[in-house]
């Protein structure tokens, strides 16, 4: 791996997001990955195989994009953030089997998006699309052979409680 590209690395994050006045916006859930141990997890439960198709929901500046195109994946990138895209043309863009598309998942055409393989999905979700997110990927679950998303510790609980009676 590029040290000069290790996006959980704060030494490397900060200058990278003041190159492009680049800052989280609260109203979009961004957050930062900074552990590497947690992106290594994700990517390990992708359970990638080269050039399996990959598509990641909210990018933002590409750490999870970039640590699966350094997997051999093809991975399509749909982020919301107009100001994110420049970032990751820099921290993705020396991928050929990376494609940015900025736009709203929850509007886009998602059978239209995903071709006739069978796709992995991941993303890192925000609290207020996080069902109707999972809700859009179930509706291609034909078309899915594994999602990985990370969620708030409240929905992941919410997820997993057995039904009320």
């Amino acid at each position: 791996m590029n040290d000069t590209l290790e996006l959980t690395n704060p030494g490397v994050l900060i200058p990278l997001l003041q190159r492009h006045g680049f800052y989280t916006r609260k109203a979009l859930g961004q957050h930062f990955l900074l552990s590497r141990a947690a992106l290594d997890a994700i990517i390990d439960a992708c359970a990638l195989d080269e050039g399996l198709p990959v598509l990641e929901i909210g990018p933002g500046i590409g750490t999870v994009t970039r640590a699966l195109a350094e997997r051999g994946a093809e991975v399509t990138a749909v982020e919301l953030d107009p100001r994110a895209i420049a970032v990751l043309h820099e921290t993705v863009g020396d991928f050929t089997d990376v494609t940015i598309a900025q736009g709203d998942i929850l509007k886009l055409d998602l059978a239209a998006l995903l071709d006739e393989r069978m796709w992995t999905i991941v993303g890192n979700l925000p609290y207020y699309i996080t069902t109707p997110v999972i809700a859009r990927v179930l509706e291609q679950a034909a078309r899915i052979r594994r999602a990985v998303f990370m969620v708030q510790r409240e929905v992941a609980d919410r997820m997993a409680a057995p039904p009320r009676r």
